[in-house]
């Protein structure tokens, strides 16, 4: 094991390839603590983040008792089954199944232990989508609706020129989408972006394009802390509130997490699972996803 400063010593996770129920092969991997877990925490990743951007925070979890199990969405990182993104057929609620098959796969397993959901930006936004009666807890980090934000921001008068010329132009030219190339989000496959595109447009995101999605997210019943980053330059107070009412019958707590918080001068929409933010996380993540640390 190596030192990671500031965090536990990042533990080699147990890395295992799980079947979705359509038959694409998803890579997890799973940070097991040293007795019986005390709980299992589902680490759901943001849009266009491997699942090894969490490897120290499941390092962490997994120092104080809890099983951690993040995975790649199909067709991205190592879900790639070695294709390049432009030979993946995939968009969002795809990704959004492979999320509750994981969540699924990892309470089969969890031997009685509480479940817990830690999603991350787009994993805050799909809980509703998945299997969320066999979680106890939810944790959302970063999470909000894209639309309150590109719509009260410098991007509103550009929004519809880019999502609906602009970038299907690019991805028709590189048969995916190359977001590090037009610094706009992440590499994503074709189907992954014009989804979000296409929700991003409308005043309830998904819930205005998905069937039944919104009572589906009302039937999501278990208490949830959702963290709004106050120097998150992404994602406002405004959109993170805007998603939270999604979830209607949820016990749901609404925190802001300043950077004085987390003993550092900025955080940002990414900061909080890098390894030098762990001391704040016993402060904010046990509390949440144990019910009380």
């Amino acid at each position: 094991m190596t030192e990671h400063m500031g965090a536990e010593p990042v533990r080699e996770p147990v890395r295992r390839t799980i079947r979705a129920r359509d038959g694409h092969d998803l890579a997890t991997s799973t940070f097991e603590p040293d007795g019986e877990p005390r709980g299992v925490a589902v680490i759901v990743p943001a849009f266009a983040t491997p699942a090894s951007f969490y490897a120290a925070f499941g390092a962490w979890l997994a120092g104080h008792g809890i099983r951690a199990v993040t995975f790649d969405y199909r067709g991205f990182a190592s879900s790639s089954g070695g294709r390049h993104l432009r030979d993946v057929d995939a968009d969002l609620l795809a990704w959004a199944g492979d999320a509750a098959d994981v969540v699924g796969w990892a309470a089969e397993r969890a031997d009685g232990a509480p479940v817990a959901y830690v999603g991350h930006s787009l994993g805050s936004q799909i809980l509703g989508l998945g299997k969320h009666e066999v979680v106890d807890r939810a944790l959302f980090v970063a999470g909000g609706n894209p639309h309150v934000e590109i719509s009260s921001s410098r991007l509103a008068w550009a929004a519809p020129f880019a999502f609906r010329v602009a970038l299907p132009a690019v991805i028709r030219m590189t048969g995916y989408y190359p977001g590090k190339r037009v610094r706009f989000m992440g590499n994503v496959p074709a189907g992954v972006m014009r989804q979000w595109m296409r929700w991003a447009m409308h005043p309830e995101y998904l819930l205005g394009e998905v069937p039944h999605a919104a009572g589906a997210y009302a039937k999501v019943e278990m208490p949830i802390v959702s963290l709004h980053m106050t120097d998150d330059e992404l994602v406002t107070q405004q959109t993170t509130e805007a998603m939270e009412r999604w979830y209607s019958g949820a016990d749901l707590t609404h925190r802001e997490v300043t950077p004085a918080e987390m003993g550092a001068e900025r955080v940002g929409h990414l900061g909080f699972f890098r390894p030098r933010f762990a001391a704040g996380w016993d402060r904010v993540v046990l509390p949440a996803i144990t019910g009380g640390g």
